[in-house]
């Protein structure tokens, strides 16, 4: 069963929740020690993991859009070795952020 391919799939073929409980089941019952830890992550994180599965506009949430920015922030305050004009360094940090925005005056 591929789980995490797409929502779609799981619309078509039951309720996310029923093949959600069909793999955990499947985990808990391999008798495989090194997939418990796994298990007791299935169990103990289950709405998160279900809720990883709302779209919006067809759609996956994720944070990835975040993680990039914080990515690139720190990699210029990283290179920048100390930035001693604040009004100069959010500029900076603006621009790097949003260099592919266009802006009409």
């Amino acid at each position: 069963m591929k789980f995490n391919q797409s929502g779609e799939y799981y619309k078509a073929s039951g309720s996310l929740e029923e093949n959600y409980d069909i793999l955990k089941n499947r985990f808990g019952d391999s008798g495989i020690p090194e997939y418990n830890e796994f298990y007791c992550l299935l169990v103990n994180w289950k709405q998160e993991i279900l809720n990883s599965f709302t779209t919006i506009n067809g759609r996956r949430i994720n944070n990835s859009y975040i993680e990039s920015k914080n990515r690139i922030l720190k990699k210029l305050i990283i290179n920048a070795n100390g930035f001693r004009n604040f009004k100069r360094t959010r500029n900076r940090i603006l621009y790097c952020l949003n260099k592919y925005d266009k802006f009409t005056l």
